[in-house]
């Protein structure tokens, strides 16, 4: 009894232990298929961390996944995409911002959205923004929500920064904020003045600690530990949970350095550093894996020439050194191993990328500009020295250019030598190669900053340059107002730079149609003041149009040289993840609000970014009938290039493209061959049907595709007819001396004459239409082609002799 007990024991056990191994591998096989978006990033955890966005400290990772804005904003084409924002109305006239918000809209934690829920982001920093008693004037002047699913701003002022600003902000929840939201909106509205606001607003800093982060993203964050942030796909999301191609989201808790060196062994997808040049070159070397390019922010290094300065006065000396400056080899020094700029720079009197240039302003326009030197940023010292010599400068006996009046082009030339030094040195060997000599002077930020801005006390100045922020109009406000002060008081001119007499007729358009005649004065136009009355232009058009005319000012009338533009190297392991925009200049890679690290946050939401899955479709056997470049297929693998006459197997959408294309055939193609003769060598070729042939010798015959041998008839290297051979004319000859001397020994063989004559006549016939008998042999046999007519003319020779000796035997009897 007690053995069967035990039996039976065993035998539910195994049959535990069976059925655990079988749920064990259905949990493996459901996690496999599971697809994860991972990432590395040395956050705090909480409670170190928290979830208030709006207080220092926050876990600011935990809302890239989940906070979605009203629009996104494209800045390198002035577009904004609908998102939690169905469409906007702007009304120049009374400065009014009116958004129409979509419905059927859900948050994380059930709750419907609403135009509560932008409010409650809007009121929570009125103390920002709010015109109360003691505040500074203050751009926006109130918000408002005529009913669920609309909201108004009004505006006092705007620049043009406001717009895309309002509209791309990330909204918060008024279940987690509201009650912070309503009684700063009570305070405000009931009249407290900025002291009171202040002093809320720190509260609403240090004690507002929600319990977990919601949002309207296409993922919910689920916990945040020491090891790692963890999002899984939302369900209910409003564009659709089925077009997330990623289930979860998992952000590791690791430091950069370990992070990149894991990325490079294939352990996550993606990368916005590479901390050595060493690691930027191997990535290169391996496009099969990864793909590696330069996303540029809009900030810009640059070299000032002072103007003010002779003989920097004259622009013409200025667009010399454009001239003769290489923004291609400086840009090496700047970003050690950085080639990947050349298209995205495209011209030197850009101040930022040239894609946004062409998104503002059309390419035609862009095209306009000049290059001073090459379109990928090279020297041009043949028209540095045209230049020179049109203003009658001379060289000295240091090769040293010289004015007329004597003045040489030496220029002082300020720096910080902690920052910079390096690249003062590769600025110093450039010019030197034009023939001008620069004087370094070292310095460190604080006087550096009293000369560049007050002092202008040297001839040129190596700095950073102009910050972007979120519009165009940024880089030149930087350039043309903010930097034109010191201490806080602004500049009455330019310091640095010129200003001038003429501008294009829209331009002047567009101070006649504003009716602001104070831009021009009697040295042109004041480009500060100009710059300043543009960030206050609400027609978004004709705002457009003034910062066109900056763009072309700082072109035509170069001062502010940029030898590079900031931004990131990406690397994306094309094996892992897939979806994202090849192109780096494409507007999709500058999306704000997450257009720094994490623009990937909208190509995800897009539908558009994802695993690579496994290729589940056909391939199809194909013919290559024309010549086809390296390209990456349908199943992520890359093939070719290939040629005429190869054999391929393809993916079958890449089949059917190529086969659009007259590329490739699904049957064998069918070629026609032929014989020529060649009348001179010819090397070694491949054929149309991939075949090759050759190498051949003048007289060879050849059997070669008809369109090839159609290619050798024009060049005149062959013939249809081969070549007469030599024994030919003096068999025939020999043939009627013999007949001759048989006629003169009185035989009476007419009949034998008669045939010899005809035999002379039919090799008379032979030599001169030989092709034809050609022709007659190649029709016995494709194999024969290359029978010469010497054995034919030897054949008759040899009957001619036989009949000779019959006669000369008939005669002896």
């Amino acid at each position: 009894m007690f053995m069967e007990k035990r039996k039976v024991l065993m035998i539910l056990l195994a049959t535990f232990l069976l059925l655990q191994m079988l749920l064990a591998s259905c949990i493996s096989s459901v996690k496999a298929e599971e697809k994860e978006f991972t990432i590395g990033w040395m956050y705090d955890p909480p409670p170190i961390s928290h979830f208030n966005p709006w207080a220092p400290g926050s876990l600011f990772y935990g809302w890239y996944f989940t906070q979605e804005p009203l629009f996104w904003y494209l800045d390198w084409n002035d577009t904004y995409v609908p998102w939690l924002g169905e469409r906007f109305e702007w009304d120049p006239v009374e400065k009014t911002l009116t958004v129409h918000l979509r419905r059927n809209v859900l948050w994380h934690d059930g709750s419907v959205f609403s135009s509560k829920d932008v409010l409650t982001t809007v009121y929570i920093t009125a103390n920002y923004w709010y015109p109360c008693p003691g505040a500074p004037s203050r751009s926006l002047l109130n918000v408002t929500a005529p009913d669920q699913y609309t909201v108004v701003w009004k505006f006092n002022y705007t620049t043009p920064l406001t717009i895309p600003s309002t509209l791309y902000m990330t909204i918060q929840p008024y279940s987690l904020f509201g009650k912070w939201a309503d009684e700063m909106r009570k305070l405000a509205w009931g009249g407290a003045n900025l002291t009171v606001l202040n002093e809320f607003y720190d509260k609403f800093l240090k004690e507002c600690r929600p319990s977990t982060i919601i949002g309207t993203g296409p993922f919910k964050f689920i916990e945040a530990t020491d090891i790692e942030i963890l999002y899984e796909k939302f369900n209910a999301y409003w564009r659709g949970a089925e077009n997330i191609k990623f289930d979860r989201v998992r952000v590791f808790r690791i430091p950069q350095d370990v992070y990149v060196a894991q990325f490079l062994e294939g352990k996550f997808p993606w990368t916005w550093w590479l901390a050595t040049r060493e690691q930027l070159e191997y990535v290169k070397a391996h496009p099969e894996t990864w793909w590696v390019n330069f996303v540029p922010d809009g900030d810009v290094s640059v070299v000032i020439l002072n103007c003010h300065r002779y003989p920097l006065t004259i622009p013409e000396v200025r667009k010399a050194i454009y001239y003769g400056f290489n923004t291609t080899e400086y840009r090496q020094i700047a970003i050690p191993g950085e080639g990947l700029l050349d298209g995205v720079f495209g011209k030197k009197g850009l101040v930022y990328p040239i894609s946004m240039a062409i998104g503002l302003f059309g390419k035609d326009f862009v095209d306009s500009l000049n290059d001073y030197g090459t379109s990928k940023g090279g020297a041009d010292f043949r028209k540095v020295e045209e230049i020179f010599r049109s203003l009658g400068f001379t060289k000295d006996a240091e090769g040293i250019w010289v004015t007329p009046n004597g003045t040489r082009l030496e220029f002082s030339c300020l720096y910080i030598p902690a920052w910079w030094s390096v690249l003062a040195d590769a600025f110093v060997s450039q010019m030197a190669r034009i023939g001008i000599k620069i004087r370094l002077v070292g310095t460190t930020w604080e006087p550096y900053c009293q000369s560049l801005f007050r002092d202008h006390d040297y001839d040129m100045y190596l700095r950073f340059g102009a910050w972007y922020n979120i519009h165009p109009w940024s880089v030149m406000n930087n350039i043309f107002v903010v930097r034109n002060s010191w201490m806080g008081i602004p500049a009455p001119y330019p310091l640095h730079e010129p200003q001038i007499v003429d501008a294009p007729d829209w331009v002047a358009g567009w101070i006649t149609e504003k009716g602001k005649p104070w831009l021009v004065d009697e040295r042109g136009i004041n480009v500060t003041r100009f710059t300043i009355e543009l960030g206050l232009e609400t027609d978004l058009e004709r705002m457009k149009d003034g910062l066109k005319f900056l763009t072309w000012y700082l072109n035509e009338y170069p001062f502010y040289l940029t030898y590079t533009l900031s931004g990131r190297t990406y690397a994306i392991n094309k094996k892992l993840v897939s979806g994202f925009p090849t192109n780096p200049l494409d507007p999709l890679w500058h999306p704000y609000p997450y257009q720094d690290v994490h623009p990937y946050i909208l190509w995800t939401s897009l539908g558009l970014f994802g695993p690579v899955v496994p290729y589940t479709g056909t391939y199809v056997p194909v013919y290559v009938v024309g010549n086809v470049p390296k390209f990456l297929g349908a199943d992520g693998n890359y093939y070719g290039p290939f040629k005429r006459g190869d054999r391929a197997v393809l993916p079958e959408e890449d089949a059917k493209k190529l086969f659009e294309e007259g590329l490739i055939s699904y049957t064998p193609p069918v070629y026609t061959y032929m014989a020529v003769y060649a009348t001179t060598d010819i090397p070694a070729f491949i054929g149309v049907d991939g075949e090759t042939y050759g190498p051949y010798k003048a007289g060879d015959t050849l059997i070669v595709p008809k369109e090839d041998a159609d290619r050798l008839l024009a060049e005149g290297k062959a013939s249809a007819s081969p070549p007469v051979p030599a024994e030919i004319p003096a068999i025939a000859k020999g043939v009627s001396d013999l007949i001759a001397k048989v006629d003169t020994m009185g035989i009476s063989l007419s009949g034998l004459r008669d045939t010899m004559v005809e035999l002379r006549a039919e090799i008379s016939r032979t030599n001169e239409n030989i092709s034809n008998l050609s022709n007659s042999l190649n029709a016995l046999s494709g194999q024969v082609a290359g029978i010469t007519t010497t054995i034919l003319g030897i054949g008759i020779v040899i009957i001619v002799l036989t009949l000779v000796n019959i006669a000369l035997a008939l005669r002896k009897k």
